[in-house]
């Protein structure tokens, strides 16, 4: 062959080299926040279901915060110590006229969202790439699952499921909460067939705790799916909305790069993002 050829098609190579080494969905996962990243919710129409079940039973609620100051110390208490769908339980658990209305509140709370269609038109180019995708949010384990239920999170890529692994957060003592003398007030539960898919991470972002588990899950995806990967343990390349979330994926100290979501053109930044840090092109 022609020496100019060869001295040709070395250079190229050199110039391809450092983003064929860096652009390797063997060795980097996408994680991913979910709510108002890729999902958003309906605020008016939760806000209005909230607060039309509230105005069924406000007289008489109202007036036991008025008369009864246990009550009322007790309801300041449940607002300290709980965090979301617990609030609502806590509060069922105390004030009983509530308990027949939790399930339908927090079906309306964690159905009434939609898909950000380029945001999950940009997972797909990621996904056929090859790239492994996996959620990590703060929302409980039940919250997650009516949402990925209403917004079919197992079809959306070619009638199969788009991510790959599911991180949820907080604890999963709603099934405690919502039982009262062996008898449960709240119905709603996990689907056990969704065990090995999805971890209760016991924590919330940013909490460094929730992050180790975000590692741990990615490494025991590779593990369980050696024939993907060349590394046991694959950087990271975090998305959020939230900067104290991003500042602490940043400081966890665990292969991760973050990147924050704005507001608005989420799809577009986020694609910026990824293309940068892979050195690809999605277009």
């Amino acid at each position: 062959m022609n020496k100019r050829y060869i001295s040709l098609f070395a250079a190229i190579a050199l110039l391809v080299t450092p983003f064929a080494t860096h652009t390797n969905p063997q060795r980097q996962i996408i994680v991913v926040d979910m709510d108002d990243v890729f999902v958003e919710a309906h605020n008016w129409s939760i806000k209005a279901h909230v607060y039309a079940t509230i105005a069924s039973i406000l007289p008489h609620l109202a007036w036991k915060m008025l008369t009864n100051r246990s009550f009322r110390k007790n309801v300041k208490q449940i607002f300290k110590e709980h965090k979301q769908d617990n609030i609502l339980i806590a509060l069922a658990r105390l004030y009983k006229p509530l308990r027949k209305k939790v399930d339908s509140l927090l079906r309306a709370i964690h159905s009434k969202r939609n898909l950000i269609p380029d945001v999950i038109e940009l997972f797909k180019a990621l996904k056929d790439r090859g790239y492994t995708i996996i959620v990590a949010t703060n929302r409980q384990r039940i919250g997650f699952e009516i949402t990925a239920k209403v917004l079919k999170f197992d079809q959306l890529y070619n009638g199969q499921r788009l991510f790959d692994a599911v991180i949820t957060g907080g604890t999963n003592i709603i099934p405690t909460l919502a039982t009262i003398n062996g008898k449960r007030f709240s119905q709603l539960a996990t689907d056990p067939l969704l065990d090995d898919y999805i971890t209760v991470a016991n924590a919330e972002k940013p909490d460094k705790a929730y992050y180790q588990v975000v590692r741990t899950v990615v490494d025991n995806y590779v593990t369980a799916h050696q024939e993907q990967f060349d590394t046991s343990s694959p950087e990271i390349v975090f998305f959020d909305d939230k900067q104290k979330n991003i500042d602490g994926a940043n400081t966890s100290n665990l292969t991760i790069a973050a990147y924050q979501v704005p507001d608005r053109n989420k799809g577009a930044s986020m694609r910026r993002n990824v293309e940068s840090y892979l050195g690809i092109s999605l277009a």
